[in-house]
């Protein structure tokens, strides 16, 4: 998923069949998800599930509603896996490695760790190390041409996860369910030949579900469906988007900003306008600026209750411009007995899912940063539309 940045500042002063070299064609290798891998694993250990389980929103390409989600938030709330820290992303259709599937199946069965291997591919200290020697005992994956080579980060295929458990059973039937202990129509109670297809009659219906959405493409539309399908998701986003930059704010002890109404107009037609149309720029295709459209937005007018004065605020002509890269400041002196004081700002951002993502990556910006941590900023608009998103800031006052 590409990811785009920019920010700017203003103010006073501030499958196809594979085919074998013979010409015979034979079934392409497929590999298992981490979705799938948790919920073949936790149907062969019993684990109940609850199907009406959610993700509220904690886990950006989580689909709630789709068939993976309660096997998911099982996995991680028994440790099968964790979600990233920093975006929220728990990856259902990442691809498991032989590593990773060891160490679910281990935890799923809950098996002894740290059985002693032989395997010389293993690199000293490895995180997974306590889980591979459970392969080495029951031979999960065992190679007859280099048994002596795990392969740790190879991916598990279909056929290989189905021998493996059914090997485990196998060796070990007080690992196995007993007929009517779990109730899942199309869940076996005892080892059956890997030959027969064990993923067949269990993982068909979710093969089927999860290819729709699969790639990076369609999962990232799929998010993009369900944020556009909650209206109050938006607003709690912006929510949190501010509470993120407060708490970056804090740090430093610089007084929090507030929302502003116009401020969140003019942000929220920007990044409507760049999805629909399709650009990314703190200029429209017209050549207005931010500038231009957060005075378009209202920002700028005066309350006749704070300044009588006809003040129009000009932001070019004499006004002093000082270049900083992708972020310029520009500074002026207004006429008026009043003496109105203004910044201006803005941050972009493209193809982030998450509050934790894209602040993420504007903090990692230096730019981006700067804006966020400006002193003279008082006041802030989010713009969010699909994947755009738009921070327009501000202030506005009068001495």
């Amino acid at each position: 998923m590409r990811k785009f940045i920019s920010s700017a500042f203003v103010g006073i002063l501030t499958l196809a069949p594979v085919l074998t070299p013979l010409g015979a064609a034979q079934e392409p290798i497929t590999y298992v998800r981490r979705a799938e891998a948790a919920m073949i694993l936790m149907k062969n250990a019993g684990i109940t599930v609850d199907e009406r389980a959610q993700t509220y929103g904690d886990y950006p390409d989580m689909i709630d509603g789709q068939w993976y989600v309660p096997y998911m938030l099982t996995g991680i709330e028994i440790g099968l896996f964790a979600a990233n820290t920093e975006t929220g992303f728990a990856y259902p259709h990442k691809s498991v490695s032989r590593a990773e599937f060891l160490e679910m199946l281990t935890k799923t069965f809950l098996l002894t760790t740290n059985i002693p291997y032989q395997y010389t591919d293993i690199p000293i200290g490895a995180p997974y190390s306590a889980y591979i020697g459970l392969s080495w005992r029951y031979k999960l994956f065992h190679s007859t041409n280099n048994p002596s080579v795990l392969q740790p980060n190879l991916k598990v295929s279909h056929k290989e996860a189905a021998e493996a458990i059914y090997t485990l059973l196998t060796a070990e039937p007080s690992l196995q369910l007993k007929p009517g202990m779990f109730p899942v129509k199309e869940h076996f109670s005892a080892p059956q030949d890997p030959r027969s297809s064990l993923f067949e009659n269990i993982t068909i219906a979710a093969v089927n579900s999860y290819t729709d959405i699969a790639t990076p493409k369609t999962v990232k539309s799929a998010v993009l469906r369900l944020i556009r399908s909650r209206g109050n998701l938006a607003e709690q986003t912006r929510n949190d988007l501010i509470h993120a930059i407060n708490k970056e704010r804090a740090k430093y002890k610089l007084t929090p900003m507030r929302s502003n109404y116009y401020l969140e107009l003019s942000a929220q037609r920007h990044a409507k306008d760049m999805a629909i149309r399709g650009y990314f720029s703190h200029y429209t295709p017209e050549g207005l600026s931010y500038v231009d459209r957060i005075r378009s937005g209202g920002y700028l007018d005066i309350n006749p209750d704070s300044c009588s004065c006809a003040q129009q605020f000009d932001l070019g002509g004499e006004s002093q411009v000082e270049q900083q890269g992708p972020d310029f400041v520009l500074t002026g002196q207004q006429s008026c007995s009043c003496e109105p004081i203004f910044s201006l700002g803005e941050n972009l951002a493209k193809g982030q899912l998450s509050v934790k993502q894209v602040m993420k990556d504007w903090m990692n910006s230096s730019n981006h940063r700067r804006n966020i941590l400006r002193p003279e900023f008082e006041e802030i608009g989010i713009g969010l539309f699909e994947d755009e998103w738009v921070q327009n800031f501000g202030r506005l006052k009068f001495e």
